[in-house]
């Protein structure tokens, strides 16, 4: 990962890799560990928008196979 300054993800963007990863609100919220209507904050452009931190980012990128650097692959 680069050593530059994490800028969060913008809503719009949440949103995209979740569906990209094929994960429903619920399913995401779950995998998280959090209610959906916390993630749905996670997905808002508004003022109620709560940033992923730099792993749940990461995390949602492998999921999503959009990761710039690294894939998951089963065992």
């Amino acid at each position: 990962m680069s050593d530059n300054v994490y800028q969060p993800p913008k809503g719009g963007e949440v949103r995209r890799l979740r569906t990209l990863a094929g994960l429903s609100l619920k399913q995401a919220a779950e995998i998280y560990g959090i209610t959906v209507p916390s993630w749905s904050k996670r997905e808002s452009e508004g003022v109620s928008n709560v940033a992923l931190s730099r792993v749940e980012y990461a995390y949602l990128q492998l999921l999503a196979d959009d990761h710039p650097e690294m894939t998951l692959t089963r065992k």
